[in-house]
């Protein structure tokens, strides 16, 4: 903590974190898109439930109108 003191008096110690870095980009390996079909099935599956469940709910409906 002393040393520290001591860098902070002679302008050597900064209280405030220091800024990042941008990483140059780089280019797109298996695992990037692996990680997008990921998501995008993710979302495929969800949707794809959602109108399973408005079917099944429009079928149950429908049955009962016709007993």
């Amino acid at each position: 903590m002393q040393r520290i003191a001591e860098l902070q008096r002679e302008g050597l110690w900064s209280e405030k974190r220091l800024p990042k870095v941008a990483e140059p980009p780089r280019a797109k390996s298996h695992w990037d898109y692996l990680l997008e079909e990921m998501v995008w099935l993710a979302a495929d599956f969800a949707q794809e439930r959602k109108w399973k469940k408005n079917s099944a709910r429009k079928v149950k409906k429908n049955e009962k109108l016709v007993e």
